[in-house]
């Protein structure tokens, strides 16, 4: 059994259907339609925003004592990246389908004094 810590997944934003269209997005991806290709996309955005965010010796210095702080490995960043690139869109499917489950969720909407969801 894995000792890590539990998985936290957030998601934040304004969603006027008050949730409806991210829960049926969630549904969507626990029943196994992942674009592969848009997959993909989302993987090079992450790689090379991140690694954009390095371009000055102050950034990289934060990320790498963050990154070593909480994991204790220096090349913690690179192995992040290989397992990034080893996920599959059945990973991402079963993923959903074991933690994105209702009874999993806690939702927290915030809203205006006038009364309208924000």
């Amino acid at each position: 059994m894995p000792s890590g810590p539990p998985v936290v997944l957030s998601i934040a934003g304004f969603d006027p259907s008050s949730g409806a269209g991210v829960t049926a997005d969630i549904k969507t991806l626990a029943g196994g339609r992942v674009d592969a290709k848009r997959m993909d996309s989302v993987r090079s955005n992450l790689r090379y925003s991140n690694i954009m965010g390095l371009d000055k010796a102050d950034a990289l210095a934060q990320s790498l004592a963050e990154y070593t702080a909480l994991t204790g490995e220096v090349d913690y960043l690179d192995k992040e990246f290989v397992a990034l690139d080893a996920l599959k869109p059945g990973d991402l499917s079963a993923f959903a389908r074991k933690y994105m489950q209702d009874i999993n969720r806690t939702t927290v909407t915030l809203v205006s004094a006038a009364g309208s969801a924000k």
